[in-house]
């Protein structure tokens, strides 16, 4: 379960240039703080449940 509040670790992979070792960014991956869910349900004769997540960054702490 992902809550309003939760902290969860993203991994993108590289653009160009700026990655690391294993083929991530550096500026982009790491922790998000998780500002809205959205819950997309759809009850049909394939029953779906989505989530929607906006997620902000401010960790520039790190050395890129």
């Amino acid at each position: 379960e992902i809550t309003v509040g939760d902290v969860i670790k993203c991994r993108f992979p590289s653009a160009s240039g700026s990655d690391d070792d294993k083929g991530l960014s550096r500026l982009d991956s790491g922790n998000y703080l998780v500002t809205h869910v959205r819950h997309i349900i759809i009850n049909g004769d394939r029953p779906n449940h989505t989530m929607a997540l906006q997620i902000v960054k401010n960790d520039l702490s790190e050395n890129v």
